[in-house]
């Protein structure tokens, strides 16, 4: 939040923030609406995890996207190739797990009931 509001204090022009969290995507949209700028207009807000708070905060309209990382995919994927380690089979060096893009158009399949 304070560095996003730097930022903006400085006068620079911009257009987007890409974040390596939903909350630190949320504390750079607090510091936006808190000078008078609006996400997704003056400025595009991305986050990553997809986890309940960016969810809700695409939902609130704070950010303009997350990026859904699928823990439990890539618990299993680790699991699976430790196994195949452990039983001295042949195994990827990455093992890549897609993300998935979340947007004010699909949040609610990620939400969980």
């Amino acid at each position: 939040m304070n560095l996003m509001n730097n930022w903006i204090l400085s006068g620079d022009k911009i257009d987007f923030l890409s974040s390596n969290a939903d909350e630190m995507a949320i504390g750079a949209a607090m510091a936006i609406k808190s000078n008078g700028k609006s996400v997704g207009k003056d400025i595009l807000i991305g986050g990553t995890d997809g986890g309940p708070n960016g969810l809700q905060a695409i939902k609130k309209g704070m950010l303009t996207v997350t990026v859904f990382q699928d823990a439990k995919s890539q618990a299993y994927g680790a699991v699976d190739m430790a196994e195949q380690a452990a039983k001295g089979e042949a195994i990827k060096d990455v093992n890549f797990i897609p993300f998935q893009l979340v947007t004010p158009q699909n949040y609610e399949k990620f939400m969980t009931p």
